[in-house]
């Protein structure tokens, strides 16, 4: 496993086999606690992960590392949030639309979720009475472009 570097009494194979080891025991590991953890400096540790990310042992991320596996998820949702992005689009902009000035939303960051907290009835009489906005811009270049032009997610290109 990557380079034989000593620095403060360890080897760099044997801090980086405990960093695998750290990783699969708790899924990732963090360079500031590395760096105390064995007494070397972050670029010490930034140069142990890039090394164990050239071998497949890890992925590197920002402030540390995480496992193959975990980084597998990861790019899972990377390619779901790509799929169907006008669909997506325009079903934020109707959940958008259903929210009104002084409701509760609660947003659950590790469940990828926002939820507005409203009875079942309210968000059913919300649901009935929504439209559609009518476009802002009716004609001119600008209508034109807002009717050419995809969805920001996918560059904004325009389709003729």
């Amino acid at each position: 496993m990557g380079s034989f570097r000593e620095e403060k009494g360890m080897l760099a194979i044997e801090r980086q086999e405990q960093i695998v080891s750290q990783i699969r025991r708790n899924g990732a590991v963090r360079i500031h606690e590395l760096t105390k953890q064995f007494g070397v400096s972050v670029e010490t540790i930034r140069r142990d992960l890039l090394e164990l990310e050239r071998q497949d042992c890890l992925h590197r991320v920002h402030g540390g590392a995480v496992g193959i596996a975990v980084a597998k998820q990861y790019h899972r949702l990377e390619e779901r949030t790509e799929e169907n992005p006008q669909k997506k689009e325009e079903l934020s902009g109707y959940a958008a639309g259903l929210i009104r000035e002084g409701d509760i939303i609660e947003i659950d960051i590790p469940k990828y979720r926002i939820n507005v907290q409203l009875s079942d009835e309210e968000l059913d009489a919300r649901r009935a009475a929504w439209s559609a906005p009518a476009p802002k811009v009716t004609s001119g270049w600008l209508a034109r472009y807002a009717k050419l032009v995809g969805p920001s997610s996918k560059g904004a290109i325009m389709e003729l």
